[in-house]
């Protein structure tokens, strides 16, 4: 007995990529079953690769990966379009990375990336990228506080730049400019603590990040006094408050002068008075002390021969008591 070969062709016309897939042949005769499966890929262009930006400092790194459906046969290399320019990758593994220097920062770029096989190219995979850069000049700032000890402000940026890390800020008083400060702060808003009290500094501050720093910005601020020395500063009145002060306080001395005269008057005069009073109200204390001796003289004696005469005395004593 020989054996007998058939050949069966099954032509699929029209095929599109939406036909790809598994399909079954069964054969059936009167002996009995038989059942073939198989996969049909078909060989055309690849789907689009897929694509993603990483933003860098002046430069943006694309990541490639192999389609999901390469077209029946293996992706050779990808071509990457941007600027008018068209760059060629080979596709060494299922990922690729391409970096791009010398870019500018926050521009957006528009890249068109196709994945090649042997036979066509996939269709283009766009994405957009800018990359980082330092941050833009500090424009402004706001100051919050002032303090004698401390000044706390806020800086201000051009929208839509590169955003700060951290600030390097240098400092001085205008009073003492040889002896400078240096911090590193992250975050707003800054604080600078520990400083002197009516005193102008001068301040210098620039934006970082980790692609460098931002031109520096400048500003002076003042701390205020201390309260302490707040009630005795001048610099902070104006002149004509000074000259309304100055002539309160002459009047203030002029009316104090003329009381104290007054009163020094009206208590000479009192005194005055009171003396007058008191002399007046004073009694004479003049005591007047009268003794009369009287002797009889007998008719024909005489005046002289009595001998008492000399104790017929008449005596006046005058006391004056003050």
């Amino acid at each position: 007995l020989g054996a007998h070969r058939y050949r069966s062709v099954l032509r699929l016309d029209n095929v599109w990529r939406s036909d790809e897939g598994i399909y079954q042949c069964n054969i059936d005769n009167g002996l009995g079953q038989a059942r073939v499966d198989f996969n049909l890929l078909l060989n055309c262009h690849p789907d689009p690769p897929g694509v993603e930006g990483k933003e860098g400092c002046y430069y943006l790194t694309l990541l490639i990966w192999e389609p999901m459906r390469t077209g029946g046969l293996p992706i050779r290399n990808y071509s990457i379009m941007f600027n008018g320019s068209t760059e060629f990758v080979t596709a060494s593994s299922s990922r690729v990375e391409y970096t791009i220097y010398n870019l500018t920062q926050l521009k957006q770029y528009n890249f068109s990336v196709r994945a090649f096989n042997d036979m066509a190219a996939s269709s283009a995979n766009v994405t957009l990228a800018s990359p980082k850069g330092i941050p833009d000049q500090i424009v402004n700032h706001t100051v919050i506080s002032q303090t004698s000890t401390k000044i706390q402000f806020n800086p201000h940026h051009k929208p839509g730049r590169s955003p700060a890390k951290n600030y390097s800020i240098t400092y001085f008083s205008t009073q003492k400019p040889n002896i400078v400060y240096k911090v590193e702060v992250v975050g707003i808003p800054i604080t600078l603590d520990n400083l002197t009290a009516s005193l102008n500094y001068t301040i210098k501050i620039r934006a970082r990040n980790d692609c460098g720093s931002s031109a520096s910005y400048s500003f002076v601020a003042a701390t205020s006094e201390s309260s302490a020395t707040m009630s005795s500063s001048s610099s902070s009145l104006p002149v004509w408050t000074w000259i309304v002060i100055v002539i309160v306080a002459v009047a203030v001395i002029v009316l104090v002068v003329v009381v104290c005269v007054y009163k020094r008057k009206q208590r000479l005069k009192n005194n005055t008075r009171s003396k007058e009073v008191k002399e007046r109200s004073v009694p004479d204390m003049s005591v007047v002390y009268e003794s009369v001796v009287e002797t009889r003289i007998e008719p024909g004696e005489s005046l002289t021969a009595n001998p008492l005469y000399e104790s017929q005395t008449t005596m006046k004593t005058t006391q004056h008591t003050d």
